[in-house]
């Protein structure tokens, strides 16, 4: 039981610190196929040490995302007149930045390369892959872009990102489907519904295999009560030692007022949080039915006002639009995302939210928004 614990526990910590731009990437076989195997692996050195200095080298087989190196020669001058005969290569290194499971394409780099060279064949390409600086800035911009591309395309793909890990999980590769599900950004709609799939993966994975660059839960597998405590009850988790995203800890204890128009549902929300770059503010909720009648219903979230007065019509529910169906069990405590998106400036606190749940009227008023 401790181990299931563990195991579910890590394959969340995982998710949440791929979501904190931890991206890694494995290396394919560089390209062309005839590159001469010394030259291959030369300039997969290269790149691992590449990538080991940008903290972005996968550890595990079951990585999905890659790097599709490619090496080629766009020109050679060879001296004329000289004791030696002398060749100037030029060259580029074109990298691309991939998933390998479905094959989509994040974002792509080519890199211009010149070596002074002698001989022939092999050396010029070997001189090229020499002159490769693993220092070279345009490496960290690379990875920083491809780590923005691919959060972007997990937010704007939610439901297929889910299917296809349900689709590997189904064919047993629980260990690619977990690692499918690394990229899902905190801020994306069904960032609740990929943790939860994850608790569901973390049974099959093998005994004492986890996830690759799960460095961060180290410390946290030291501690197992701690972890147990994060499981059972995440939200209660304010330690440090758990590194959970800023943007799920509330600095203090929210101050708000509530009215639920039934007294079998008991509500209340954790979070409220803004992010500028995003224009969205998250509300972080949780609610628990008290009606053994009701086992299956909706959520609607139907409006909003600023302090200001301004009425917000874009808003959404994790796993649906405006509204979601979800089971409800009697007497268990169930967590819900709430997004108002296209947020065109900050704003200090919502005046009027009404949410219905199971029919019910919720409605919450003063509720402060936290900006990140």
């Amino acid at each position: 039981m401790k181990r299931t614990i563990l195991l579910a526990w890590v394959c969340i910590a995982s998710l949440c610190a791929f979501a904190q731009n931890k991206i890694h990437f494995s290396l394919q076989q560089p390209q062309p196929d005839d590159l001469p195997t010394a030259v291959a692996n030369a300039l997969q050195q290269r790149l691992t040490q590449m990538l080991t200095r940008q903290s972005a080298a996968a550890a595990g087989a079951d990585n999905v995302f890659a790097l599709q190196p490619s090496l080629e020669i766009t020109d050679i001058m060879a001296t004329e007149g000289m004791v030696q005969n002398t060749t100037l290569a030029t060259g580029n290194l074109t990298l691309v930045a991939l998933n390998r499971v479905d094959g989509t394409l994040f974002y792509s780099m080519t890199l211009p390369l010149e070596a002074a060279t002698m001989g022939n064949e092999e050396k010029p390409l070997k001189d090229l892959v020499a002159s490769i600086k693993v220092t070279d800035r345009a490496f960290t911009r690379f990875i920083r872009i491809s780590r923005e591309k691919i959060q972007e395309y997990y937010a704007a793909n939610c439901d297929l990102i889910l299917q296809k890990a349900r689709a590997l999980a189904d064919m047993k590769r629980y260990e690619e489907a977990c690692s499918y599900l690394s990229a899902m950004p905190d801020t994306a709609p069904c960032y609740m519904e990929a943790l939860d799939l994850l608790r569901e993966l973390a049974p099959h994975l093998p005994a004492g295999q986890v996830p690759a660059d799960t460095v961060i839960v180290r410390e946290v597998v030291e501690k197992p009560v701690i972890v147990e405590k994060v499981v059972e009850v995440p939200v209660e988790v304010e330690k440090p030692q758990a590194e959970a995203p800023v943007a799920k800890q509330p600095a203090q204890p929210m101050d708000y007022e509530l009215n639920v128009s039934v007294n079998d549902l008991d509500f209340k929300v954790l979070d409220c949080f803004g992010d500028r770059m995003q224009q969205r503010v998250t509300l972080q909720v949780e609610f628990v039915n008290r009606n053994e009648d009701i086992a299956r219903d909706k959520i609607l979230f139907n409006s909003a006002f600023t302090d200001e007065g301004l009425e917000l019509h874009s808003l959404e529910v994790s796993g649906g639009s405006y509204w979601t169906m979800r089971n409800m069990p009697s007497r268990v405590p169930l967590k819900q995302e709430l997004y108002v998106t296209k947020v065109s400036k900050p704003f200090d606190s919502f005046s009027y939210v009404e949410v219905s749940v199971r029919g019910a009227k919720v409605v919450i008023r003063n509720l402060p928004v936290r900006w990140n």
